[in-house]
């Protein structure tokens, strides 16, 4: 659901028996979206005709109308549509008095939307006056025509000028503290058996500075020497680069099912441009890509329900390789490991009828794969 405003202008045409000149008409009209197909809408018309007979004496034609319009294939960017309604039409000439007719009026059109809140128009009317009161005219109904081009714009009703990307923000993952270094403590009781320092600088790689038998108290010094939190001796993931998440081997874990990092991104209108704004989220994107080093990734781009589908799937599509794009090029992420792909509006996490909704449903999300 959601308001169109409509800019309209083109020829209306008079039956002869009313004897006026055709001239362009200028329009204005207001609409309500019941949903994607039908739709409500008022339009007022002005024509500045002049009497045909002898092209003298100017006439202020007014036409006041509602419409119910129904739309094909709106999800499209060409949408055609049907359209039909009552309402009443004005003529008013110089010093002579005007004279109103009821109207019946049918009809069809064409709109194309050049993005999700914009569309031309194209519209033909036919509308049927009757008066009986006129007692100049040879018969009770008059037709006239009305071609035109129109411009209309989307709002109300969820329609914001922002169509973005704004989710909700998930859950930092934990970051193991780096260790530089361990110091373990052994005290050996007095009936232990000697330990030789040359066995234990193969253990550790340390000297051991100590006594030979009677209760030794040894400080041996340990290395954690890529800083991932588990000692050399017990890493069996030597060189982890830096800030990669460990298990307590010293490996980075095994994903067994895919997990997600949602970006908060807000896009200009129709635009997959990235702004100064997002580099901050995009920097916490790239830093989720890394703790989950060899794994593949795929970036998602989800809009919400409002406009084409069609629009939406192709928008979508082109912000997820817009941020796919930008962490190859500034952060270094490999091209082969990262995929980008838009879903539109089909994967919505929240109700498309409330602004809440559609604001938490227009998201990019980061997803490692297992």
């Amino acid at each position: 659901p959601g308001y169109n405003l409509s800019l309209n202008a083109g020829g209306h045409m008079f039956e002869g028996n009313q004897k006026l000149s055709n001239r362009p008409y200028y329009g204005l009209g207001l609409g309500y979206n019941f949903s994607k197909t039908l739709g409500f809408e008022g339009l007022f018309n002005y024509v500045d005709t002049k009497f045909s007979d002898d092209n003298s004496g100017n006439v202020n034609v007014y036409t006041l109308r509602g419409e119910l319009l129904y739309h094909f294939l709106p999800d499209n960017e060409w949408v055609p549509y049907v359209a039909g309604g009552l309402g009443l039409m004005q003529r008013d000439p110089d010093n002579l008095d005007e004279d109103t007719d009821f109207l019946f009026a049918y009809g069809a059109g064409l709109k194309y939307f050049i993005d999700k809140n914009r569309a031309l128009r194209f519209d033909v009317r036919h509308l049927l006056n009757y008066n009986d009161a006129d007692k100049d005219r040879s018969s009770n109904v008059v037709n006239n025509l009305t071609y035109g081009v129109g411009f209309q714009i989307q709002f109300g009703g969820g329609r914001a000028p922002m169509e973005s990307s704004v989710p909700v923000e998930a859950a930092p993952e934990p970051v193991a503290e780096p260790a530089e270094e361990k110091v373990i403590v052994a005290v050996a009781e007095a009936s232990a058996a000697p330990v030789a320092s040359e066995e234990m600088e193969q253990v550790t790689g340390a000297g051991i500075p100590g006594e030979d038998s009677g209760g030794v108290v040894a400080s041996v010094k340990m290395l954690d020497s890529d800083l991932d939190g588990v000692l050399d001796t017990l890493d069996k993931c030597p060189n982890t680069p830096e800030g990669v998440l460990v298990d307590y081997k010293g490996c980075p874990p095994v994903i067994s099912k895919p997990v997600s990092l949602t970006l908060n991104l807000q896009f200009e209108s129709g635009s997959s441009r990235i702004l100064g704004e997002h580099h901050p989220e995009l920097a916490d994107g790239a830093e989720f890509i890394k703790s989950n080093p060899g794994s593949k990734v795929v970036v998602e781009g989800h809009t919400d329900s409002v406009g084409p589908t069609n629009y939406n799937l192709k928008l979508s599509q082109q912000r997820a390789e817009s941020v796919r794009r930008y962490l190859i090029e500034n952060y270094g992420i490999d091209a082969q490991m990262i995929g980008a792909q838009g879903y539109g509006e089909t994967e919505p996490v929240s109700d498309n009828t409330t602004a809440e909704g559609r604001h938490t449903n227009r998201r990019v999300v980061v997803t490692v794969l297992p």
